[in-house]
Formats: C-alpha cells, structure tokens, sequence
C-alpha cells in the first residue's frame, strides 16, 4: 500500500524549511526576550488569528502556553519549547504568531 503524502509530511524530521522556520524561531525568542511588548502583541496576534478562524484550537492552546511561559517570566523555559526539535513544534512553528512582530500592532 502506497503511502500517502500525509505520512511521507510526517515522516521528514529535517527539512530545510523547517531548519529556517527555526533559524527565524531562535531569532524571535531573542527579540521577544529584549522587549517584553513584543511578548504581548504576539499574543494579541495570536488572538486575532484565532478569533478569524485562520488556526486551530490545538495550534491556540499550543502558542498560549508557550507564550505564557514568557509572560510568567520563565524565560529558559520558553526558550526551550520554542526551539525544541519534535513532530509537534515543527507543526507549531509553520503557524508561528512570533514572525514579523515588529511589523504588526
């Protein structure tokens, strides 16, 4: 039975876009760690691309928590899931509210 190319998105761990999207990721988390503002209109952006519809709940629930470490002020611990290399974060990250902060309000 062939595989579908569902699993064959699943089955590659080390693309070279995901391996930007992460770049880009490592990047953010400084800027966001620099400038707390940034933390907020991240989540404000989160907000309004859940409120449209644009992402699931799952992605919402998955970004929240995240970005609440940073808010809470757990600084390693958000660095840390942000960056961290599995199935879920790589998922997590193409629908990233962190990309172009600096340009959004």
């Amino acid at each position: 039975m062939p595989i579908s190319r569902r699993q064959r998105t699943r089955l590659r761990t080390d693309s070279p876009r995901d391996r930007q999207i992460l770049a880009l990721h490592v990047a953010a988390v400084e800027k966001l760690i620099a400038d707390p503002l940034l933390a907020k209109n991240a989540l404000e952006k989160l907000e309004r691309r859940y409120a449209a519809g644009l992402i699931k709940h799952s992605i919402y629930i998955g970004w929240f928590s995240i970005l609440d470490l940073l808010i809470h002020h757990q600084v390693e611990s958000f660095k840390l899931a942000v960056v961290a290399d599995n199935a879920y974060m790589r998922r997590l990250r193409r629908k990233s509210p962190m990309i172009a902060l600096d340009c959004d309000n």
